[in-house]
């Protein structure tokens, strides 16, 4: 859990520290005792639910080509609740290669470029099998990593990056690049839908048969930039979520009987609450319907009487709609590009805890945000 650092001993939990953040967002009076030995003895029952991306960000164009490529239909399957959103389109540019050591590159969104981009070489060199050369196949939206026995045409795709993917892969710490510190300013995306498939997972539900939001978006929505195509800025986000749960009692008998312990909350019961917190907090544009009771319905979790719930995504990517802003990131850390918001439900009702002060430009770009049109 953010904040903490410790390890559950005998009958009882023993954390060594316990950020003051951590402790100003649990229920008011849940610490009731701390012990000598560090025990401290609680009665509450508090949730993480974290939204993790299970492939990077993609175009609605490049999810139409996903759709035929069985290997990314697999892992794009994995995802239950969905985003769709709209940037200007980001490019590769102005590639140079210092011979055998790295490739370097620019990034353009619109106005903003990201300059000097190094990707080590060495890290795909170690990936190409014995007796074969490593190439590589660039363009402006697409890098592309390849094997070829010496004078062959034919070539292995092994690795790619979209500008999207190579941020994604950056922020998990799975490729090394220099000069990429800044690419946050290239993650922010105009929030339109937030959606949750029930019966089948997010990409079927997009893409299988015509989508009724993601046409009606393509169908009224305007290109950011004047040339481009509606299909390329419009930006599809797939979720799965992971959980944390916390729940305590006032003595370490109470923990040791398994009986005091409800069961953790389903994986559904977690992707509903989760669309209903976003949609009420962020009022997306093609959501209708606003979960105006929410989380006072007597349904999903509110069903299991936990105290605090956080939502949260941990993922370097921040939404903007016309009523509001979050940005995804991890809670609690120093580095202003780690730093996630939270939406907190508790007693009853919904907040959205900004775990960074706004900065003006911020505050500019969500209240600037374009009128929606009236055929929606």
């Amino acid at each position: 859990l953010p904040g903490v650092e410790g390890v559950v001993c005998g009958g009882g939990h023993r954390w060594t520290n316990v950020s003051p953040e951590l402790a100003a967002n649990l229920p008011a009076k849940s610490i009731v005792q701390v012990g000598l030995a560090g025990y401290i003895s609680v009665m509450h029952h508090s949730a993480v639910y974290q939204l993790k991306l299970v492939a990077a960000p993609f175009s609605n164009q490049e999810g139409e080509w996903f759709w035929a490529d069985g290997e990314m239909k697999e892992m794009l399957s994995r995802s239950r609740l969905y985003m769709i959103g709209q940037r200007e389109e980001v490019f590769f540019r102005n590639f140079r290669f210092l011979a055998g050591v790295a490739i370097i590159f620019d990034l353009q969104c619109g106005r903003r470029w990201l300059r000097n981009i190094q990707i080590g070489l060495d890290q795909f060199a170690a990936r190409v099998p014995d007796g074969r050369l490593l190439g590589i196949a660039y363009g402006e939206k697409i890098l592309r990593f390849l094997h070829a026995k010496p004078g062959s045409k034919r070539k292995t795709l092994f690795h790619w990056f979209t500008p999207d993917r190579l941020f994604y892969f950056y922020a998990h710490g799975w490729v090394k690049v220099r000069h990429l510190e800044d690419f946050r300013r290239f993650t922010r995306f105009q929030l339109h839908y937030v959606g949750i498939s029930e019966k089948r997972d997010s990409f079927t539900r997009l893409f299988a048969k015509a989508h009724e939001k993601r046409s009606r978006i393509l169908g009224n929505e305007s290109q950011l930039r004047n040339s481009a195509r509606l299909t390329d800025e419009l930006t599809l986000f797939l979720f799965d979520a992971e959980s944390i749960e916390i729940q305590a009692f006032g003595t370490e008998k109470d923990c040791d009987d398994p009986r005091s312990f409800s069961a953790a909350a389903t994986r559904e019961e977690i992707i509903r609450d989760a669309e209903r917190a976003f949609i009420k907090i962020l009022k997306s544009e093609y959501n209708k319907v606003r979960y105006s009771k929410y989380p006072q319905d007597d349904e999903g979790l509110a069903k299991r009487k936990i105290d605090r719930i956080l939502f949260t995504i941990v993922e370097p990517i921040s939404f903007t709609t016309a009523k509001t802003a979050i940005q995804g990131g991890l809670l609690l850390e120093q580095d202003p590009n780690l730093t996630g918001d939270a939406i907190v439900v508790e007693k009853g009702k919904v907040r959205l805890l900004v775990t960074r002060k706004r900065s003006a430009q911020e505050l500019k770009r969500t209240r600037s945000s374009r009128t929606p049109t009236t055929t929606k």
